[in-house]
């Protein structure tokens, strides 16, 4: 047992000698090292930088053997150099596209337009600055206000408008029916304008819209980020469906912002003395030629007596009363072109009718005079068609039809007046 422990110390004597011999012979090749190298001086930054790189190697320093680790630092600093070499050529690829746009988005505020990239990114990092620092906050003061203030206040002044207009349709058919109701349609009968409102889910759509933006405008008003964020969502969201060119954003328009289409509208004919209802006139192809020309014809006569007439007062006797009809009820029924022709002189027109002569008949007991215009045709070379003018009144009228009747001899025009 003695034996064996002498020769486990014997053992590890050896191996302390040998390692001393080791560190000896290392530390003389440390001060030969010491000795030769002259060490420049390496900065901070660059120091700190060493270590960086020294701590991702895996590849320890060996001060006596440096050339692994140097190969590896070598190896790491040529990788993150091509990095940063790409990167820097994706960010000049990039710096050009957005100069490139911004040349194209604004061709007159380009700062300029030379061949030197360098040159010209650091005018646009002026301008860039200048639009940051001054024209940004501007152009977001315009949208706030425009946001907060202006761009409600439009819209709920157009949704004001177009209620105000439906309600303004209405008292306008009343007053539209108050002609129609003093002038007989058929014998014993008058008419009635009807408007019944229609339920348009874009005109509901609309109302909610504007609501949402009404309830927002105190709490945007403070400054509430989310109100306003939300407010402008609104805003954007009406605007585009309004300027959009789709065919269903604009029927959604037509259907929302023209009020004509909130109603229905037929004419009711009723009996006078009972006051009950004959029929409904909701279209006018379901009636005979005729019976168009006359249905239509008081409708519009109603509606010029009401537009033509003095808003201030009552009676719808139309303020300014010539009516010309340029050949009209040439071809319609005498009794109902005659039946319209009164219907216009009931309802307090002046009528100046324009037609020919061969048509005359149905109009005539409507015009208290006459101004004929006949053209004779060219007949030498180079002659000119010459129109001339004559005055008849209405008996004169009548005896010069019944001769043109006699001898077949056509004159162009007729026009009439009844006062």
């Amino acid at each position: 047992e003695c034996w064996s422990q002498i020769q486990k110390f014997m053992t590890r004597r050896g191996a302390i000698q040998t390692r001393r011999d080791s560190l000896d012979e290392r530390r003389t090749r440390l001060l030969e090292l010491q000795e030769r190298l002259s060490p420049a001086l390496v900065s901070d930054p660059l120091t700190e930088l060493l270590h960086r790189y020294a701590a991702q190697l895996p590849v320890a320093l060996e001060l006596l053997d440096p050339e692994p680790h140097r190969d590896a630092l070598f190896t790491a600093i040529k990788k993150e150099r091509e990095q940063l070499r790409e990167s820097r050529r994706r960010s000049y690829d990039e710096l050009a596209r957005i100069l490139n746009t911004f040349d194209t988005s604004f061709p007159d505020a380009v700062p300029n337009d030379s061949d030197d990239f360098d040159e010209r990114v650091h005018d646009y990092v002026a301008l860039c600055r200048h639009i940051d620092e001054r024209e940004l906050p501007d152009a977001y003061e315009r949208m706030m206000r425009l946001v907060t203030e202006q761009a409600p206040d439009a819209i709920l002044t157009l949704h004001r408008v177009a209620e105000q207009e439906t309600r303004r349709i209405s008292d306008q058919i009343d007053r539209v029916n108050t002609g129609l109701g003093a002038v007989e349609f058929n014998r014993g009968t008058r008419l009635t304008l009807r408007a019944t409102p229609r339920q348009l889910t874009p005109v509901a759509e609309l109302t909610e819209i504007v609501r949402s933006i009404s309830r927002r405008i105190a709490e945007v008003g403070l400054g509430d980020k989310q109100a306003i964020l939300d407010q402008y969502a609104d805003i954007l969201r009406l605007r585009n469906r309004l300027a959009s060119a789709a065919p269903e954003d604009k029927a959604w328009t037509r259907d929302a912002l023209d009020v004509r289409n909130r109603f229905t509208f037929d004419c009711a004919e009723w009996d006078v003395s009972s006051e009950e209802l004959i029929r409904t006139h909701s279209n006018a192809g379901d009636n005979s030629g005729g019976e168009q020309e006359k249905l239509m014809a008081f409708c519009l006569a109603g509606a010029l007596s009401f537009n033509l007439a003095n808003p201030e007062s009552a009676d719808n006797t139309p303020v300014f009363a010539q009516l010309m009809l340029d050949e009209a009820f040439s071809k319609s029924d005498p009794q109902f072109a005659q039946q319209a022709l009164q219907a216009f002189r009931k309802f307090g027109f002046q009528l100046v009718i324009v037609a020919t002569v061969q048509n005359a008949t149905t109009i005539q007991p409507y015009i208290d005079s006459v101004v004929m215009v006949s053209k004779t045709e060219p007949t030498g070379r180079n002659a000119r068609p010459l129109a001339s003018v004559a005055t008849r009144t209405i008996s004169e009228f009548t005896s010069l039809r019944q001769e043109m009747h006699a001898t077949a001899t056509r004159v162009p025009a007729g026009v009439g007046r009844r006062s």
